[in-house]
């Protein structure tokens, strides 16, 4: 049985890829975290829409869209355009850390980013509802 012993510069190699390894993990969950608020922000536009379609009413709207059933229509597309502000600067948030991500990938010697690109997309900014 052969015992290998690390060197120092083997054992300060394995550090610093541990070290890049969770400075990008950290960068990538930034931009996941804040993809998923989001697609959560996105359900709730979804049933202030369809609220206001009548496809539901406010008690079995999903996404926890406070909506009462006996809710004005302009209140509703008030709210909702509080959810579409809230979604639009959550989206500044999420191209400022998807920058970051590319800086930090860039940083650490990684020049190629088309799958980052693909799996990291940031939606479309959205409009805000006129009064009915």
């Amino acid at each position: 049985m052969v015992l290998l012993t690390k060197t120092p510069e083997n054992v300060l190699q394995e550090e610093l890829l541990r070290e890049k390894a969770e400075v990008l993990s950290r960068a990538s969950e930034r931009v996941t975290s804040i993809l998923q608020q989001l697609n959560d922000l996105e359900e709730d536009i979804e049933g202030f829409l369809r609220y206001l379609n009548g496809g539901l009413s406010g008690d079995t709207m999903k996404g926890g869209c406070p909506v009462d059933a006996v809710m004005p229509k302009p209140v509703v597309v008030e709210k909702m355009n509080e959810k579409i502000f809230q979604y639009n600067e959550l989206r500044e948030e999420a191209k400022l850390q998807y920058h970051y991500l590319i800086i930090t990938r860039e940083a650490l010697g990684m020049r190629r980013h088309h799958w980052v690109e693909a799996f990291y997309k940031i939606p479309a900014r959205k409009g805000y509802m006129r009064d009915l």
